[in-house]
């Protein structure tokens, strides 16, 4: 379920949690109940250099790591 955001001309924003199919434009406050109006707000993008995105996606690949043979073996197999 996404979150909305609405402002209070008293309280101030909040956010609500509603479906897609119950949001409106103006809602009750959730502390005062006083119409909030909708925000619209941009989405949150942030643009990663990409230098910085190359290094993130190759860390991601996994690495094949060979165990070496144990330096001081004893002899005996566990």
């Amino acid at each position: 379920m996404p979150q909305y955001e609405f402002v209070c001309q008293n309280c101030g924003p909040f956010v609500q949690w509603m479906s897609m199919s119950s949001v409106k434009e103006s809602i009750p406050c959730v502390t005062c109940d006083n119409p909030a109006n909708r925000m619209y707000t941009p989405p949150g993008v942030i643009l990663t250099p990409y230098a910085l995105r190359r290094r993130v996606e190759q860390s991601a690949v996994p690495k094949v790591v060979r165990r070496e043979q144990d330096a001081h073996h004893h002899g005996h197999s566990h």
